[in-house]
């Protein structure tokens, strides 16, 4: 991350904008599960510590990667602009080197906030960055595939296919050999808060009202504070987003 900031300055930037992606797994050998609309991005400048702006929701499995001793967090929940995180954290006139796999609607957002700041693409300003592999990254290189499934791990699978440009999405967790009591326990409130939210749909009732019915099952049985995400997302052809509405208060139909 020094080496990157050293090769900003020299390039006239103020900082570097690193968004999910090859740059960030490369910096912090950190990778969301899955790259969603949701903002996640690193900030990287001299006058500043490197400070990761990460969904709440992410925040234990960015806190896991093996550079993240080194970093700040600056969390956002869902249902709230992050822009204003990230942006609170850049020189209101800085020029900025922003990686080529960040999403529109997130820089046009920046944008938008910052009126004076300026970007260019790092494949344009710093396009030998990742280029020569130094010990560590060539340790990361050897190591890659060396976790083995064992008996007794949870595994989530969360997959999909696409048909005609739609998509499906299915979750499920599995058990390698038999639960543990903690599993079964988690399990079962999950189960509960499920089909309580399923017999509470009705056409007319909010959204934000089936998540407080599933929420309050699982707060009542001390989880609350692992129940980060929210009840459901939309799905068509794309995945998460509501398209122009606000899932707090869209209608079942």
């Amino acid at each position: 991350m020094s080496r990157a900031v050293q090769a900003a300055t020299e390039v006239g930037l103020s900082g570097l904008l690193i968004a999910p992606g090859p740059d960030l797994v490369w910096l912090t050998a950190y990778q969301p599960t899955a790259i969603t609309e949701r903002l996640t991005l690193l900030l990287l400048a001299a006058d500043r510590e490197p400070t990761l702006v990460v969904p709440v929701l992410e925040r234990p499995d960015a806190e896991a990667a093996p550079e993240a001793p080194v970093l700040a967090m600056a969390d956002w929940t869902d249902g709230v602009d992050p822009c204003p995180v990230a942006g609170a954290l850049l020189r209101r006139d800085g020029a900025f080197g922003i990686s080529d796999s960040a999403w529109a609607m997130h820089l046009l957002g920046l944008q938008e906030l910052l009126p004076g700041t300026r970007h260019r693409s790092l494949t344009n300003c710093l396009p030998m960055l990742r280029a020569v592999k130094d010990p560590q990254a060539l340790d990361r290189l050897a190591a890659a595939g060396e976790r083995v499934i064992e008996t007794g791990d949870a595994v989530v699978l969360d997959f999909g296919g696409l048909l005609g440009g739609y998509g499906s999405d299915t979750t499920r967790t599995v058990s390698v050999g038999p639960p543990s009591t903690v599993v079964q326990e988690v399990h079962e409130v999950v189960r509960r808060a499920q089909q309580a939210a399923f017999e509470a749909v009705r056409p007319g009732v909010t959204c934000q009202e089936i998540d407080r019915v599933a929420r309050r099952i699982i707060t009542q049985a001390g989880y609350g504070k692992e129940f980060l995400h929210r009840r459901g997302h939309g799905i068509g052809v794309t995945t998460h987003r509501l398209n122009n509405t606000d899932h707090r208060f869209a209608k079942v139909q």
